[in-house]
């Protein structure tokens, strides 16, 4: 750490009002003979509560320096910009099937990266689409890779949820749909109960 006089903080006091750092710093070091940085000064100034009492913030009105200079690159930068037509390494084309984390697998139907589930797609290959809001796809053997239409199933998010809760959904295909109108019964008992009230 530099050591600073008496004299280098009575010249900082003296120059700083009116003043930016940089021009500060530039008499300091012109007087002083001395090779210290703006932030070393800006340091220093800190230190002492030397102010300059110039506000460098933008006020409303104000024109920034770079109005107009819309997509700046500084030149010589454009070496390493990707080329056009350029894929990433990791491109897959449209088609592709992935497995992603949660357990699902996905198929891209689009660029530049739109997937969607499998199921999903296949459902609606036969039977058209359907609301993700109010409806979900269940795989009835439990088996996120068995894509036999039949072993798909459209339930609404609230049988879904009693069948959770009640623990109906199984490994086995004719156990689960078995759950599903147990599920349908439950969920028509608790819509009774509700009008009865």
């Amino acid at each position: 750490m530099k050591k600073y006089t008496d004299e280098h903080i009575r010249y900082l006091k003296e120059i700083s009002p009116g003043k930016l750092n940089g021009e500060i710093t530039r008499l300091f070091n012109e007087k002083f003979d001395m090779d210290v940085t703006k932030d070393q000064i800006k340091s220093v100034r800190g230190r002492f509560y030397i102010n300059s009492g110039v506000d460098t913030r933008f006020n409303k009105g104000d024109v920034p320096h770079n109005k107009g200079l819309k997509g700046y690159y500084a030149p010589g930068s454009e070496k390493g910009w990707f080329k056009k037509g350029n894929k990433p390494y990791q491109y897959c084309p449209v088609g592709t099937e992935l497995m992603k984390s949660d357990g699902y697998v996905y198929i891209k139907i689009a660029d530049p990266n739109i997937w969607k589930q499998k199921h999903r797609l296949i459902w609606e290959e036969v039977h058209g689409p359907y609301s993700t809001k109010t409806h979900v796809i269940i795989f009835k053997d439990g088996n996120r890779e068995n894509f036999n239409i039949d072993n798909l199933q459209l339930i609404t998010r609230k049988q879904l949820a009693i069948v959770n809760r009640n623990h109906l959904l199984s490994k086995d295909a004719a156990l689960t749909e078995t759950g599903l109108l147990v599920g349908k019964i439950l969920e028509a008992k608790s819509r009774r109960k509700k009008n009865e009230k």
